[in-house]
């Protein structure tokens, strides 16, 4: 039995310890008798202290990061520049120019705070963008088309604006579309929130008044800001179209108030006191206000906004920027590249000891027992006297011999081998090796590895901090594992460090692209080449791809395959990198993970849920659709293969389609926690706080395993037990004979 097989182990390596030590005892001591060994004293473990969080410093965050795009986009700093190609993950500088041609579209990301989705015939200009300590702000000047926004995390002093030719949409919390219209007009619709629609004096003066020194000018500023705001705001589940002509009477009559406001300024005697020149700017704030005010209250403007219900189609639209996930700073933040740290000499390996001679073969498994002292020799005993002759006596019948006891049944095993805590935070990922060595990477990005039994053999820190999707690859007697920072490569065996590499902008593997094993080499993804690196990491040569990728590549029959962001299913020939094939799906933008490979089958999916079969022999889709209508289930893992099925997993569900038609085989799973794991007819993930076991072909459940824990990562099978990782960091062994 399973759960035998981990006893029988542990029994044997007792027995062998326990013989070592008492010949070398026996051997020391000559012929006095030994004293018995001592129990080994138990192993606590104990799991290493977490590194704690890198603080982001705001000179560190992109000024704005290209989360997703699909079609054509482009980029320039002034007119007369050419238009450059923008790819997902570059960065963004203020002053730089975005165009989106039709059919296509963009996200962006602002530091933490802000999202915005760009759609196709759209023009924009990153106008202003400043994080700091106590204040963040962004400005986007929209010439043409259409941009939705989510602003999440804004504070008092942050600012997100959107200008158009009219007008300026200010927002504090709220997600929201603005469009401008062939004719010029500007459109404003909100789905949570609110935007203030005013012209770029209200904007200018808001300005002004934030950069106030005197707390009281700053407020008498600030009110007369809010209360135009006031006049001219759409409120949640509204849209309205700009007035220009009344938005441009407001315009002049706020810029008429600075005016006014400067010309005092200027009046102010230049002898007077630093507390005199207070107070006179004071009042004549105070006074040009308090005539502007009551100049609108004699002769009202129009109002700059006419607000209505927004249509469903409209709400529907922005919503598409609700479901935009926010990168983590830690994974997008600047950071220069650290220098490397020697690595330590590996230690010189142990002399073997010479092997102790075998003992005499014993009839059973336990150890022999220490031998008794040799006795003195005693003279033989005189033989006693014969005792005189008697009767036989009548033979009593034999006692009926009795039963032999019937053997205890063995206890059935626990469905929970082991549980053992190896990290405060979630564990992300784990690799079994062909040894039975389980290897894991928690969020804080330390690899680890375990005996099959849970014992911890060595840990290695990383940069990789947060790590949200990356996982190690085992591979021969080497550990691979890269993420936002670094690159690292360790030895199996012992955990000594090979190699540590940092990685620039174009070599990073953010949302879980990794390293893939090619015979006895690795294929290193960057965004435009494969590099070909040795067991050590060491580059050797450079595969050049067609255009940029941001997927993990396959090695299938001496071939590499992998798909470029625009879907394009890509062939490349390892030994050259000559391009076999080239075919395009509608997975676009197919992000981190590796596609599946069955024959000249490739399965991959876009970053949206666009799922596809495309077939590399003839150069044809075989099947394409959504995961689900809309298109908007993200996937960032590895499509598995069953004998029938293709598994996707995103958005919390396991979606299982039919290799041969893309129809669904069973309905997709929800509340899924994991990644599923497919192993000849057998589905497993975690769910809540279950491991399930299902069968492959129609999703009926076998086994609901209760764990006490939420699963993360997806689940690993040595062929006897199931590995899974944990929220809260354990690293469960789990039998399925106890099922």
């Amino acid at each position: 039995m399973h759960r035998g097989r981990m006893k029988k182990k542990g029994a044997a390596y007792v027995a062998l310890t326990l013989a070592t030590l008492f010949v070398m005892l026996f051997a020391a001591c000559g012929a006095d008798e030994p004293t018995a060994p001592a129990a080994p004293a138990p192993v606590t473990e104990t799991p290493e202290p977490e590194p704690q969080p890198v603080a982001i410093a705001p000179e560190q965050i992109p000024p704005a990061l290209v989360a997703f795009l699909t079609g054509d986009v482009f980029r320039r700093f002034v007119p007369e520049d050419a238009w450059a190609y923008v790819d997902i993950g570059d960065e963004l500088e203020v002053g730089e120019t975005i165009r989106v041609d039709e059919g296509a579209y963009a996200e962006l990301q602002f530091g933490d705070f802000a999202v915005v989705r760009i759609d196709g015939n759209t023009q924009l200009r990153l106008e202003d963008i400043v994080y700091s300590s106590d204040r963040n702000r962004v400005a986007l000047d929209v010439a043409r088309g259409s941009v939705m926004s989510r602003v999440d995390q804004i504070a008092g002093g942050d600012r997100f604006r959107v200008r158009t030719p009219s007008a300026v949409a200010g927002v504090r919390g709220t997600s929201f579309e603005v469009r401008t219209t062939e004719a010029g007009e500007t459109e404003v619709a909100v789905r949570s929130g609110r935007v203030a629609v005013v012209p770029p004096a209200v904007a200018e003066m808001e300005d002004r008044a934030e950069q106030e020194e005197d707390p009281e000018v700053r407020a008498e500023l600030q009110r007369y800001v809010t209360e135009i705001e006031e006049t001219s705001m759409v409120e949640e589940s509204q849209e309205a179209t700009v007035d220009v002509a009344a938005l441009q009477a407001v315009d002049q009559r706020v810029r008429a108030v600075q005016q006014s406001i400067d010309e005092a300024e200027a009046e102010i005697p230049v002898e007077a006191t630093v507390e005199e020149r207070r107070e006179l700017r004071r009042s004549a704030v105070q006074e040009r206000v308090s005539e502007a005010r009551v100049e609108a209250e004699r002769e009202p403007a129009p109002a700059p906004i006419q607000t209505r219900p927004a249509s469903q189609e409209r709400l529907q639209r922005i919503e598409q920027v609700d479901r935009i996930q926010i990168i983590p700073l830690a994974e997008i933040a600047i950071r220069p590249a650290p220098a490397p740290e020697p690595e330590p000499a590996p230690e010189p390996e142990p002399e073997p000891e010479p092997e102790p001679a075998p003992p005499e073969p014993e009839p059973a498994a336990a150890p022999a027992p220490a031998p008794a002292p040799v006795p003195t020799a005693r003279p033989a005993p005189a033989p006693a006297p014969a005792p005189a002759a008697r009767p036989e006596p009548t033979p009593e019948p034999a006692p009926a011999p009795e039963p032999e006891p019937e053997p205890e049944p063995e206890p059935a095993p626990e469905p929970i081998e082991r549980r053992v805590q190896v990290s405060s935070g979630p564990l992300v990922g784990l690799s079994v090796s062909n040894t039975g060595v389980v290897v894991s990477s928690d969020r804080a990005g330390t690899l680890r590895a375990h005996a099959s039994g849970g014992n911890q053999l060595w840990s290695v820190n990383t940069n990789n901090t947060p790590n949200e999707n990356s996982i190690p690859v085992v591979h021969n007697d080497r550990v691979y594992f890269s993420g936002a920072r670094e690159f690292v490569v360790v030895n199996l065996s012992n955990g000594n460090v090979i190699l540590r590499q940092s990685l620039d902008s174009a070599e990073a593997h953010l949302f879980g692209r990794r390293v893939i094993p090619a015979g006895n080499e690795l294929l290193y993804p960057a965004n435009n080449e494969l590099r070909v690196l040795s067991p050590d990491g060491a580059v050797r040569r450079s595969i050049a791809l067609p255009s940029t990728a941001g997927m993990s590549p396959v090695f299938s029959n001496g071939r590499v395959v992998l798909a470029d962001n625009q879907g394009e299913v890509l062939v490349l020939g390892f030994g050259d990198g000559a391009v076999q094939q080239r075919v395009g799906s509608s997975a676009v933008q197919p992000v981190a993970h590796a596609p599946a490979v069955e024959g000249n089958t490739v399965f991959l999916a876009g970053r949206r849920g666009n799922a596809a079969a495309v077939d590399i022999s003839s150069a044809t889709v075989r099947w394409s659709r959504d995961l689900e209508e809309g298109g908007n289930v993200g996937v960032f893992t590895d499509p598995v293969l069953s004998a029938t099925g293709v598994f996707y997993y995103g958005g919390g569900r396991v979606f299982a389609l039919s290799k041969a038609n893309g129809q669904n085989l069973f309905a997709p799973v929800p509340n899924v926690t994991t990644p599923p794991l497919i192993h000849g007819t057998t589905l497993a993930y975690g769910t809540g706080n279950t491991f399930v076991v299902a069968t492959a072909a129609n999703g009926s459940v076998r086994h609901r395993v209760p764990i006490a824990a939420t699963a993360t990562g997806r689940p690993v099978f040595d062929g006897e037990f199931y590995y899974v990782g944990t929220q809260g960091g354990e690293l469960l062994i789990l039998n399925p004979e106890g099922f």
